[in-house]
């Protein structure tokens, strides 16, 4: 399943055979492991979350639009963030 480069061009064939090895990989997972990647997720989301709710309070006066963009850019970058510190 690894590739040189995840943005390769791939035949209908080559690409079947891709999600086959990948459909296999995560059947094949170990329990344990996927149930760590599970709340690793929901860290992560939560983590965004508070960066929400952090940008977002106190934005009563703003426009409502407003409000709703500076809080999903929070969240986005929150989840970013998270992802780059786990490489």
């Amino acid at each position: 399943m690894k590739a040189d480069n995840p943005f390769d061009l791939l035949l209908p064939a080559a690409m079947a055979k891709v999600a086959e090895e990948a459909g296999v990989y995560k059947a094949t997972k170990h329990p344990l492991k996927t149930f760590y990647l599970a709340i690793t997720a929901g860290v992560f989301i939560s983590i965004a979350f508070v960066f929400y709710i952090t940008a977002t309070t106190g934005t009563g006066a703003m426009p409502y639009g407003i409000a709703k963009l500076i809080g999903g850019i929070c969240f986005s970058f929150g989840t970013d963030s998270l992802c780059y510190l786990r490489r």
